[in-house]
């Protein structure tokens, strides 16, 4: 089907003076498949060109269209944001070919934090504070300032009812933590959560790492009115997920469902001190750092936020929930002195 795609593509972008539709006739193909049913996306590179140029986006699916519409669509709306300017792409094309809807959007050069953490033997203090520094300040230029006028209230009692669909009932800790979890509410009252522009799905294959910053790709997930900490908690899990544990080796994904926000160890500790930062930059209360993270954990175990993909890996975060449920009705919620314990 590229092949037959490639000269309507190349027509759409004859006047574009970035992606110059001219040399698509003869440009190198990289396939890289999808996990998805019914998409495929390739990358365009011209001929004698090391660098990426085009990626495409095919998809036949009516979720899959409704994703790459959305996607078009956020790519364009912040396609007038100067900080953001060279550190996301630019949509070129949306259009129906045969069966299928096709997005056509420049590529970013570089290679993902994924493959970056990959290569790395084990964490250190340095790298992640930097990795951590760099991603954060550009979810900063995405979000812009807090806006006080748009936010979301979240209720205590609708935090507990979120975590009592997902905790275990009749189990003795999971009835201490929505105990814990009432009477916590009960002191802090409404949390008001500001909505701010939202990647979505902000993790270490999603993000690009060049010379001169960082990139981020795969807006299918994004929103114009996200809940601020959305994007940092996502980040801060997937980070941890995707580093090597301090012996080598990639981590397993259950030690640090129950550790990266315990503030314990090297990358712990630095987790939560983002974390808080995160909550002081909206507005938060940093002493309810432990009870916001848990009604965000809820949120995403039962698909009362936007975020992409949710309903493939809400049971990931149910889990995740649960093991830190496990930890905390022993403890509370409000954050002690140490990383939150």
């Amino acid at each position: 089907m590229i092949d037959a795609l490639l000269p309507d593509l190349a027509g759409r972008l004859a006047d574009d003076t970035v992606a110059a539709g001219a040399w698509i006739a003869g440009a190198r193909l990289v396939h890289l498949g999808s996990k998805w049913e019914g998409r495929s996306a390739f990358v365009l590179f011209a001929p004698s060109d090391p660098h990426p140029r085009v990626v495409v986006k095919v998809d036949r699916t009516r979720r899959g269209r409704r994703r790459l519409r959305r996607e078009h669509d956020a790519l364009c709306a912040i396609a007038g944001v100067p900080e953001l300017t060279g550190t996301v792409p630019r949509s070129l094309a949306l259009f129906e070919h045969a069966d299928a809807l096709v997005l056509a959007q420049t590529a970013l050069d570089g290679r993902t934090l994924a493959v970056d953490l990959r290569r790395r033997l084990r964490p250190t203090l340095r790298r992640v504070r930097a990795d951590h520094e760099a991603v954060l300040t550009w979810l900063r230029d995405l979000q812009g300032p807090p806006d006080p006028g748009a936010c979301r209230p979240v209720e205590a009692d609708e935090t507990v009812a979120l975590a009592e669909q997902v905790l275990p009932r009749g189990e003795a800790w999971a009835q201490r933590t929505v105990a814990r979890l009432t009477a916590f509410g009960a002191q802090i009252g409404s949390v008001d959560i500001p909505l701010v522009r939202g990647h979505g799905d902000l993790g270490p294959s999603n993000i690009i790492v060049a010379p001169g910053g960082v990139g981020v790709v795969d807006w299918e997930g994004a929103t114009a009115q996200a809940p601020a900490l959305n994007d940092v908690l996502m980040f801060l899990h997937h980070y941890a997920r995707a580093t090597p544990a301090p012996r080598g080796g990639l981590p397993d994904r259950h030690d640090i469902a129950t550790t990266v926000f315990l503030g314990e160890g090297l990358l712990g500790s630095e987790t939560w001190r983002r974390w808080c930062a995160a909550l002081e930059r909206v507005g938060l209360p940093v002493g309810a750092a432990r009870y916001v993270l848990f009604l965000h954990l809820v949120q995403f175990a039962t698909n009362a936020t936007e975020f992409a993909h949710r309903d493939h890996v809400s049971p990931m975060w149910s889990e995740i929930t649960r093991r830190y449920a496990r930890q905390w009705a022993r403890q509370g919620f409000p954050a002690g002195a140490a990383g939150g314990r």
